[in-house]
């Protein structure tokens, strides 16, 4: 069995958020905007809060979900996202890989009934509940 230790200091961040001064300010267009869902606007924030070159540094996690009223996992998820592919990709949706194909359909609604049946088929007079035939 292993044992932990209390080492009595917290790891340093794996994921630190440092963004330039052109990230920023289109970072700070999305935080305020009223075009963007507000996912991409708490994302925003959250890296914001975390970068290191901002006015009080880089915040912890906790203190970020808290004033941005989210969980300390979806900041750390932010940072992580922000290093690996940068700071305005992480903020919008990540497009699907393997997404399948659209159907559109060709022709009018008419053609796409036509293919229905006419009407239901009628129920037999001697079926079951099931339309079923009785057997005696």
């Amino acid at each position: 069995m292993t044992q932990v230790r209390y080492l009595g200091f917290m790891p340093a961040k794996k994921y630190l958020v440092t963004l330039t001064q052109e990230e920023r300010q289109q970072l700070q267009k999305i935080a305020q905007s009223n075009h963007h869902s507000v996912r991409e606007k708490t994302r925003a924030r959250i890296l914001l809060l975390a970068d290191t070159h901002g006015k009080d540094g880089s915040l912890k996690d906790a203190q970020i979900a808290g004033q941005l009223r989210c969980t300390s996992l979806s900041v750390s998820t932010v940072r992580q996202r922000a290093t690996e592919r940068g700071a305005l990709p992480s903020v919008k949706h990540k497009e699907q890989e393997r997404r399948k194909a659209r159907a559109h359909w060709t022709g009018s609604k008419r053609h796409i009934l036509s293919r229905l049946p006419a009407r239901p088929h009628r129920r037999e007079e001697n079926a079951g509940p099931c339309n079923c035939s009785k057997t005696a």
